[in-house]
């Protein structure tokens, strides 16, 4: 089963698990956008935004990297990536995005195939 096929009821019926609202984080402060971001975002609006690709590309990218930003770069954006995190239950698949604390694991595999190729 693709990451994508599943819901909460699958997700609460294969893994046990059930679904709770619950504060994540204590005391948020509101944070500026940038101007870049504030424009990404407005040019997002005038486009035809039909598809969950499209979204991610024009909208939710862009949010990442003004995270990244905001944040000393402190983690890595992986897009489109296959992850199988465990296929004998049915984890696996591409992901929309990964977001990795290690900022130079996906240089290093590029790096790894093109020398192997």
């Amino acid at each position: 089963m693709l990451y994508k096929d599943f819901t909460l009821d699958t997700i609460e019926e294969k893994f046990d698990v059930s679904n709770q609202v619950v504060p994540l984080f204590k005391d948020i402060k509101k944070v500026e956008p940038s101007d870049w971001l504030k424009k990404a975002l407005e040019t997002a609006q005038e486009l035809p935004i039909r598809s969950e690709k499209a979204k991610s590309e024009s909208i939710v990218f862009p949010i990442l990297v003004e995270l990244r930003n905001k944040n000393e770069k402190y983690f890595t954006i992986h897009s489109g990536d296959t992850l199988t995190a465990n296929a004998e239950v049915g984890l696996d698949g591409e992901c929309d995005f990964i977001l990795a604390k290690e900022s130079n694991t996906f240089n290093m595999i590029l790096l790894t195939k093109k020398r192997t190729c």
